[in-house]
């Protein structure tokens, strides 16, 4: 499973409400410091259940960056199992494992290969 950047970043409002603005940077175009994406559908009979959230959660938990799941247009921290199982993810859905932050590159690459069990 590879990673690949995003043409979006997260939605940030400020003062103003201009909308696209990543926090920590002064730019607000989010072209300019894209997030990593891994895009996956779930194929494991039982959905996204207990075992898996555990996993996905303990490995988002181990890096500094920000690391949330997106499923049927809600988004999650990824590091608690329990905001995870509260969606509902069952086989065949969609899911997208976004990792922003310092070390964005060696988390996904870790994180990517756990979600490719999915």
């Amino acid at each position: 499973m590879h990673a690949r950047r995003s043409s979006l970043s997260r939605r940030r409002g400020d003062a103003r409400g201009l909308g696209f603005v990543r926090m920590g940077t002064h730019s607000l175009d989010p072209r300019e410091d894209p997030m990593l994406e891994i895009p996956r559908d779930i194929t494991d009979p039982l959905g996204l259940h207990v075992q898996l959230a555990v996993l996905l959660a303990s490995e988002a938990q181990r890096w500094r960056s920000r690391v949330t799941l997106e499923h049927a247009g809600r988004v999650v921290d990824a590091s608690q199992a329990m905001d995870l199982m509260m969606l509902g993810i069952r086989s065949g859905e969609h899911v997208v494992v976004r990792v922003e932050g310092p070390d964005e590159a060696t988390a996904s690459a870790a994180l990517g290969r756990i979600v490719a069990t999915f």
